[in-house]
């Protein structure tokens, strides 16, 4: 299993790999979004962001800026972002990934 060092790392990551995306994390039964995305999602949706308190890999504190919404809520987001068309890739531990991209 990869594990990153912070928050800001998987997100980089996720951004190189699929620029130009949403990058939805499902943590438990909420899916979050980070940085840039949840500001686009505070953006279409309303929701509130929220500046977390987040430990890294070696202890270290990092406050990241989130947003999120429950499980049961993604096929609205997922239509709304659709209808949009916005990219998106969603990520859920052991899994593989789901990537929507409206440029092709």
């Amino acid at each position: 299993m990869l594990r990153y060092e912070t928050i800001r790392d998987m997100e980089t990551e996720y951004h190189q790999n699929y620029p130009d995306s949403i990058l939805l994390v499902l943590s438990g039964s909420f899916y979050n979004v980070y940085g840039k995305d949840a500001y686009i999602l505070c953006y279409i949706f309303k929701y509130k962001i929220k500046n977390k308190l987040y430990i890294t890999l070696d202890d270290k504190e990092e406050y990241v800026i989130n947003t999120g919404f429950p499980r049961n809520s993604l096929d609205k987001v997922l239509l709304d972002l659709e209808d949009k068309k916005i990219n998106y890739v969603i990520k859920v531990k052991n899994k593989h990934d789901i990537f929507k991209d409206f440029k092709k």
